[in-house]
């Protein structure tokens, strides 16, 4: 396990972070816009689960 740590330590930068917080809104993004409304209008009037980012 601290080898992992290690590894992690050594790659770590902002603009790694960054990039893969913007990879990972982007998903969330076409989750929320694409894949959401699509499958509500498979289930009308079914309470879907919850995409809140928090």
């Amino acid at each position: 396990m601290d080898s992992m740590a290690v590894f992690l330590r050594k790659r770590a930068s902002g603009k790694l972070v960054l990039v893969l917080f913007m990879a990972t809104m982007a998903v969330y993004l076409a989750m929320l816009l694409y894949t959401l409304p699509a499958v509500e209008r498979f289930a009308p009037g079914k309470a879907l689960f919850d995409l809140s980012p928090a």
